[in-house]
């Protein structure tokens, strides 16, 4: 299942994720996994884990040896997803986890390489 997480910057985007983190992790979550601790891997292009995720996951409850954080590892740099799907994968399978996040998805996308948006995919009607 994919779920996307929409809005303006400050709207509590990341917190929710987080909040679902602690949920997977701590074997709350309702459905399949309740019960049943899982793993989570956040990938972030945006925030400061250390000063930032880790904490929001700390306080909403999470499981912190089950949350595993992957930054870019070049200072100012951004993880290029359409280029590291690969390795993300492995991660997934290596850790086993049930949820990724990426926060936020359209950093990870190259500038003028790849168009988050199609002509005619959306339609308005006014």
């Amino acid at each position: 299942m994919q779920t996307t997480l929409i809005g303006q910057p400050g709207f509590g985007k990341t917190s929710l994720a987080m909040n679902r983190s602690a949920e997977i992790t701590c074997r709350m979550l309702e459905g399949n996994l309740y019960g049943s601790p899982a793993d989570v891997l956040v990938i972030s292009n945006e925030d400061v884990i250390a000063q930032r995720l880790r904490p929001m996951a700390e306080a909403a409850g999470a499981d912190l040896d089950r949350v595993h954080f992957v930054k870019c590892e070049q200072t100012g740099y951004v993880i290029d997803l359409t280029s590291q799907l690969p390795r993300i994968e492995e991660l997934v399978i290596e850790h086993d986890a049930r949820m990724l996040v990426i926060d936020p998805l359209v950093a990870g996308l190259p500038a003028g390489k790849v168009n988050s948006f199609r002509r005619g995919y959306f339609r308005t009607t006014w």
